[in-house]
């Protein structure tokens, strides 16, 4: 059961953060990420949705030509 429901947008964003974070983070933000992760099954699914498309992507422009936040944009458009 879930215990902390946040729209799509608002866990897109915690999401971010404990990707971007936890290359460096401590062992007590470890720990709170696992906590996050266990805290419900749609914050495993986002933070997994994020890592597959982070590893889909990451080859697809390497020169940066496209523009991701304008792809964004148009898609919730």
């Amino acid at each position: 059961m879930e215990r902390r429901n946040l729209d799509e947008s608002t866990l897109d964003r915690v999401v971010l953060h404990w990707i971007t974070l936890l290359p460096h983070g401590s062992y007590t933000d470890r720990a709170a990420f696992a906590a996050f992760i266990c805290a419900s099954p749609s914050h495993l699914r986002t933070y997994l949705k994020h890592r597959a498309l982070t590893t889909e992507l990451q080859g697809l422009d390497p020169h940066r030509r496209i523009d991701v936040g304008k792809l964004v944009s148009r898609a919730r458009s």
